[in-house]
């Protein structure tokens, strides 16, 4: 967790999960509200990706709903320059061979559903350079360096057209938030 050394951050966010917040937290929000001028959303979502894309690297924006947060991931990919890169997410199953069809006709059902599958989407468009958050935990034990928003920047020695596994590396942490509100 990026937030781990700074515990009043983390009390605070406690506190915002729990509905109960004090004057210093509001306080400390309203000091990061970036205050929109556009009236109309594609304008709003332009105006935002052109503010946050001035600060520094380690930036983070919190969102308050998944949707705003797709939107706004999606605004930040197309305003960079290089080549989109297309990730699919291939399932392996570690089963005997005679399990292997009728364990994948139980995933095939499931495959439009992200619910269904630990909340991680099939397709997944980046771009080199482009900042990647978890949004779900991975078996550290597995991969140390992955965990539950750990942040990372997509290499630039990423082919575009290339195949193969992507490498572990691991994920530089932020300190910088900042809160989004539509007034």
């Amino acid at each position: 967790m990026r937030q781990l050394n700074d515990s009043d951050f983390v009390e605070m966010l406690n506190r915002i999960r729990l509905g109960v917040t004090t004057q210093k937290d509001r306080d400390l929000l309203w000091t990061r509200l970036i205050t929109l001028n556009s009236d109309s959303n594609e304008s709003r979502l332009l105006e935002i990706t052109e503010y946050l894309s001035k600060l520094p690297d380690d930036t983070v924006c919190i969102l308050p709903i998944k949707n705003m947060c797709q939107q706004l991931n999606s605004a930040m990919l197309k305003s960079l320059p290089n080549t989109e890169i297309k990730l699919k997410a291939v399932d392996t199953i570690n089963c005997p061979r005679y399990l292997s069809k009728r364990a994948r006709e139980c995933i095939k059902k499931y495959e439009d559903d992200a619910s269904m599958t630990v909340g991680l989407e099939e397709n997944i468009i980046i771009k080199i350079g482009a900042k990647v958050m978890l949004r779900r935990n991975i078996d550290i034990k597995l991969i140390p360096s992955y965990v539950l928003d750990g942040v990372g920047e997509v290499p630039g020695a990423w082919q575009p057209g290339a195949s193969g596994a992507i490498q572990d590396a691991s994920p530089r942490f932020m300190d910088n938030i900042f809160v989004l509100s539509v007034v």
